[in-house]
């Protein structure tokens, strides 16, 4: 006859046990007395499995095979012994020892030990496996349960009553400590402030308020070595952000319904709740923005997936002034060169317009519905072709076990073979009936999944105010997810979009009504292709000045003014700023008296009748004698466009030659392109 190996399984409830003669170490010891009893002294192995300080309810349950955060260690490995058949009896103190559960219990014992044959012995119970024992014992786990929830239930009520009344429950946060029983005096202790943790939680405070970032207060706080709550690891981010967000530095506890309320500790808080209003507003729009490069432009939606419809670059997002746009740069060659740029605003009003006119289609809706029922089907039977694949391999497991049955009854192979054959065919149903159960849930939400999809496809109708609802990421990503490319084109009198969907191959055309032309030179090599502030800096240059002076006198900063002077290199193929300068001289003293040489630019106001920089540069050559059809070869633009841009230069003066409009703009600048307007001069 096989020795007994018993599984003993301790457990209480709390660290501190306070039910007499259920501690954790006098458990074990009448638990051994019973298996004395029923097998005799040293006629049994065992392995002690326990639990301190958790609850009968926590999991595993039996047929859970991962153990999750929280459930029991000791009883988890006590399962994995069980289901791999490496014990005979499972021991405990009483059957609540190991489940106040009703489900864990029947569980345990229906599906884990008695299809192994593994039997219960108990030291201040006992465990009928007839039909009424069962049903007997079934009723004791029932009432386990009940008394379980009837504990938690009293302990989250007086839980709740001490919330109601002030006092702070939970992990004390940094900045404060329990109180002593000999500073409480009587009363029930609440917490008190640590002088030295509460500086540094109203310098964070003042720290993110003033604008700096929960990391860049994290580094500076582990710069001058601030030591954190925890005498081990550094400030992090999350960290600082969990100083932010605690309201108890308000004086503030959490209430039963969720609600902030007032704390006992009140009048020792750190600052007032409006201070935590600012901070938890601050904390809002950072979750809302837009991360890396474009956290601090919340318009950059459409960046990458917008490009200039007529040199087929993408559009760069110019978000630093009022009205937020994306412009193109003109590298590229153009077949009229012109380059567009559109405001953020109007764009993103044409394109949620157009997303919403589609979602009202009904030809749109009934494809989506198609597609959905389409995809739901092949999902389904998918599972179900899996699903009877997996039977039939749980069958042939049935068949190789009653097999290795067969064999050891006659004497073909040796238990230890077998046990081992039949441990691995376990493991295997065991994965196999895992996967048919997730499979089947599958199946049975089917229907479900269905349901939610139409009903997203009902909303559709309501996009547009779903769309007001949306934060700035959540807007871009679902517009990348939706949108391949937008091309922007600004002709001379047409002015539209063309939007490619990922779900079409024909592109949209969506008609933009303002705010989409902008014409540039397009020529990207010469001195016609500098800008005005472009020719003021190599002016500088030439003056002996370098990027330091001229961030001065533009009133802009070292890495604006240096970008300026590579630009302008660039273009010219210049192999130094100073080459550069030397290249552009005769433009630059052609046109020096009317150069933006000094102050910001951008300040002064568009209006009708100023002109635009090429409209400028072409009547400039056309009043030194230089033939339209010449013109035309300089800046690389068809000779109709150079005579309508002329034409309208000298509209806009009011003049007849381009001479005369020249010597006009010599002696009022109102009319100059607005880039060239600032040539006030600093003392």
């Amino acid at each position: 006859m096989a020795i007994p190996h018993v599984a003993i399984y301790s457990r209480v409830s709390t660290n501190i046990q306070a039910e007499e003669g259920m501690s954790m170490d006098s458990q074990p010891i009448m638990v051994k007395k019973k298996l004395d009893e029923v097998f005799g002294k040293d006629r049994y192995t065992y392995v002690e499995f326990s639990d301190e300080g958790k609850s009968g309810g926590s999991g595993p349950k039996p047929w859970a095979t991962e153990r999750r955060t929280g459930d029991r260690k000791g009883l988890s490995a006590m399962l994995d012994g069980l289901r791999k058949g490496e014990f005979s009896h499972v021991a405990a103190f009483r059957l609540d020892r190991i489940y106040r559960d009703l489900l864990g219990h029947m569980g345990l014992y229906a599906e884990v030990m008695k299809p192994r044959g593994i039997e219960f012995i108990l030291a201040a119970d006992t465990f009928d496996t007839s039909s009424i024992g069962q049903f007997t014992q079934g009723i004791l786990a029932g009432v386990a349960e009940l008394q379980r929830h009837q504990i938690c239930d009293n302990i989250k009520r007086n839980l709740d009553l001490k919330r109601e009344q002030g006092f702070y429950l939970g992990t004390i946060p940094f900045g404060w400590r329990r109180e002593a029983l000999t500073e409480a005096a009587g009363r029930k202790a609440n917490i008190v402030p640590i002088p030295s943790e509460q500086a540094v939680v109203i310098r964070i405070k003042e720290m993110y308020l003033s604008g700096s970032s929960e990391q860049a207060i994290a580094e500076t706080l582990n710069l001058e070595k601030v030591p954190h709550k925890k005498s081990v690891g550094k400030w992090r981010a999350n960290t600082v952000n969990l100083v932010l967000v605690n309201p108890t530095h308000a004086g503030l506890v959490r209430q039963p319904d969720g609600s902030l309320g007032k704390g006992l500790h009140i009048l020792a808080r750190f600052y007032d709740e409006s201070v935590l209003s600012q901070i938890q507003g601050r904390l809002a729009r950072n979750r809302k923005r837009l991360k890396g490069v474009a956290c601090t432009q919340p318009f950059r939606l459409f960046s990458g997936i917008v490009y200039c419809g007529h040199c087929g670059g993408k559009l760069q997002g110019s978000f630093h002034t009022e009205s937020p746009g994306y412009r193109c740069l003109g590298f590229g060659p153009s077949r009229n060169s012109s380059h567009v740029y559109i405001s953020a605003k109007p764009l993103e009003e044409l394109v949620v317009a157009e997303l919403a006119h589609l979602a009202a289609s009904p030809a749109f809706l009934n494809e989506i519905e198609s597609q959905i029922e389409s995809l739901i089907r092949g999902q389904d039977d998918q599972i179900r072709r899996r699903t009877v694949e997996i039977r039939t391999a749980k069958a042939e497991v049935e068949k190789q076990t009653d097999k290795i049955i067969d064999s050891i009854a006659g004497g073909v192979i040796s238990q230890p073979q077998a046990r081992k054959k039949m441990s691995e065919l376990e493991c295997s149903q065991t994965a196999l009936e895992k996967e048919l159960h997730e499979l089947e849930k599958q199946l049975n939400l089917s229907h479900e999944r269905a349901d939610q999809i139409i009903a997203a496809k009902k909303s559709l109708s309501k996009f547009t105010k779903v769309w007001a609802y949306l934060s700035d990421s959540e807007r871009r990503e679902a517009l990348h997810l939706a949108i391949e490319r937008i091309d922007v084109f600004a002709g001379e009198e047409v002015k539209y979009l063309q939007v490619k969907f990922v779900w079409d191959d024909i592109p949209k055309r969506v008609d933009v009504l303002r705010g989409a032309e902008r014409y540039r030179t397009g020529k990207v090599d010469g001195v016609a292709s500098l800008t005005p502030r472009e020719l003021a800096t190599l002016k500088h240059t030439l003056d002996g000045a370098n990027y330091v002076q001229i961030a001065r006198y533009f009133e802009t900063t070292l890495t604006n003014a240096h970008a300026l002077l590579a630009r302008a290199t660039r273009k010219l193929k210049a192999g130094s700023v100073q080459e550069a300068a030397r290249l552009a001289e005769p433009m630059i003293r052609r046109i020096e008296s009317q150069l933006p040489l000094y102050g910001p630019a951008g300040r002064i106001m568009h209006s009708p009748k100023r002109l635009k920089v090429m409209e400028y540069q072409i009547l400039g050559l056309a009043a030194e004698g230089v033939n339209k059809k010449e013109i035309a070869l300089r800046t690389g633009l068809e000779e109709e466009r150079v005579a309508s841009l002329l034409d309208s230069a000298l509209v806009k003066l009011q003049v007849k030659a381009a001479k005369t409009g020249m010597n006009k703009l010599e002696k009022d600048d109102s009319c100059l392109p607005v880039s060239m307007c600032n040539r006030r001069r600093i003392e």
